[in-house]
């Protein structure tokens, strides 16, 4: 039996020290790569337009260069990029799970945490009994579904204004719906976790959740 758990990504504004931050290559035909993956864009509450992809829109692994190459659409004719500055994109991207667009700059979101991405389980706060109906119609708006052929995976995109004003509405209804539902406050180990999240969205400049079905092994 299937079961779903929530990844969240939040990327921090250290992200340009780190690498994984930088302007659209001039290579890279950004135009025709929001075109070809219309579905995957999302319209900011601020007005921007955001473009979120998984690493494998923009990599492939080349059997002759026994190497990963980029497969993202080519400016006609391609503009020229500095090798080490092609070397240089080509190692942000092999460290990506997402890679987010917006205006000029792209954002490369790690597997793995580090000094510039903090990854939490949940928040298992932000849910249907703790959000106010407006955020609960940003999160679903959200959605998009990731097309796994074998499990119903999807993955959603926040700045980090949207992700903070969200976490201070649910951390509030969560304490609320403790005490009229359970007749309790908050657990220690809820109190730390919240709170350690909600010291990464300080500091945040994104945020992803990736939501993704598991094997429970309850029938």
């Amino acid at each position: 039996m299937g079961a779903w758990s929530d990844r969240t990504y939040v990327l921090l504004k250290t992200a340009t020290r780190a690498g994984l931050c930088f302007e659209y290559p001039p290579w890279w035909d950004v135009e025709a790569l929001f075109a070809k993956h219309a579905r995957w864009q999302v319209a900011l509450s601020d007005g921007r337009q955001a473009l979120l992809l998984s690493w494998a829109h923009l990599l492939t692994w080349s059997k002759q260069e026994q190497d990963w190459v980029e497969q993202v659409p080519q400016r006609v004719p391609p503009s020229e990029g500095r090798p080490p500055q092609k070397a240089d994109v080509l190692r942000a991207l092999q460290q990506a799970q997402w890679v987010i667009f917006c205006e000029g700059r792209v954002w490369v979101v790690p597997k793995e945490a580090g000094n510039a991405c903090a990854i939490f389980r949940g928040p298992w706060w932000w849910d249907r009994n703790t959000l106010a109906p407006e955020y609960l119609e940003l999160y679903a708006a959200r959605y998009i579904d990731t097309n796994n052929p074998f499990w119903m995976d999807s993955v959603r995109l926040f700045s980090g204004d949207e992700a903070r004003a969200m976490d201070k509405v649910a951390r509030e209804g969560y304490r609320a719906y403790c005490r009229e539902f359970f007749g309790r406050g908050l657990r220690r180990p809820e109190i730390q976790e919240m709170a350690r999240f909600s010291r990464a969205l300080k500091r945040a400049e994104w945020v992803v959740i990736y939501t993704y079905e598991w094997e429970s092994g309850l029938d």
